[in-house]
């Protein structure tokens, strides 16, 4: 029979060791998240250089390049109709299309998605701004993106938005990529930086 001091020790023992088991553990899973999360070499973020493309548009007729981009700040949204947050979002970025016309293009580049379900998205949400195919979602995984809707600001010089630029309303806004459905005020903040910087 086992004294009931050395099994309360044990008891103990058990308890630390679980605790501390689950603390690696979490402490494994964050830095796997943060290397999952952050941008690949070579992708945006990491030379700070905006990806370089040469897409169909949605429509069917012709294409759009980044090289015939460039010289306007741009905002393109990676998105799909099957996304929620990219439904929260739609009508947003329609309005800041129209708001800032001629200042900023917005481009909606459709992804891991089926065409007529593009089409009826777009119908939908009455989009008339340059709307692209990312076919094969090739550009997406190119640049090492993990969900959806993914949104990049983009300088009129071809270059993500540096990080350290302030908006003109002193927030800061980030140069990568906006994971998630952006907020009205974070999408205008970024675009009014945008606009400071031409």
């Amino acid at each position: 029979m086992v004294p009931e001091n050395e099994l309360e020790e044990e008891r103990s023992d058990g308890t630390l060791r679980r605790f501390l088991a689950a603390v690696l553990v979490g402490l494994i899973a964050t830095v796997i998240g943060y290397a999952a999360l952050r941008p690949a070499p070579g992708s945006p973020g990491a030379s700070g250089e905006a990806p370089e493309f040469e897409l169909p548009f949605l429509s069917g007729n012709g294409t759009l390049s980044s090289d015939e981009l460039r010289g306007k700040p741009v905002v393109l949204s990676f998105w799909a109709s099957w996304c929620p947050p990219c439904r929260e979002e739609a009508e947003l970025l329609e309005a800041v299309s129209q708001d800032y016309a001629g200042e900023i293009t917005v481009v909606g580049i459709n992804t891991r998605d089926t065409e007529p379900e593009a089409r009826a998205f777009v119908e939908e949400f009455d989009l008339t701004y340059p709307l692209l195919r990312d076919t094969g979602s090739d550009l997406f995984n190119e640049l090492g993106f993990i969900g959806l809707p993914q949104t990049l600001f983009v300088t009129s010089s071809w270059k993500l938005q540096d990080q350290a630029n302030p908006s003109p309303a002193g927030t800061p806004v980030a140069g990568t990529a906006v994971l998630g459905a952006i907020s009205e005020a974070d999408l205008r903040a970024h675009i009014e930086a945008l606009i400071a910087e031409r």
